[in-house]
């Protein structure tokens, strides 16, 4: 299959610049990333909604990017995504003091 490309303001996403997502250090990048986990709406929220639902297109587990967009903001909205990253982060620290 060919190369997609993808408009998120073609998805109902408002338009956002690159300065908007660029920059900070991984403080800096936790904030965001804790802010959209808490509800926050954004360019943030967005490029991420955008992307996960792009995954689970690929993943085959939804038919559409429009279907994959909205079980990406349910998983947010409903605390399941902040519950699978922090369960990616108790993974990797088990495996850093297990060596």
């Amino acid at each position: 299959k060919g190369k997609v490309t993808v408009e998120g303001t073609d998805e109902g996403m408002a338009s956002a610049r690159s300065s908007d997502l660029w920059g900070g250090g991984p403080e800096q990048k936790a904030e965001e990333v804790e802010r959209v986990l808490s509800g926050q709406h954004g360019p943030h929220r967005d490029i991420g909604v955008v992307n996960a639902g792009a995954a689970l297109v690929v993943a085959g587990s939804v038919v559409d990017l429009a279907a994959g967009m909205s079980a990406a903001e349910r998983s947010i909205d409903n605390g399941m995504a902040r519950e699978a990253l922090q369960g990616l982060i108790n993974e990797s620290q088990l495996e850093d003091a297990h060596g």
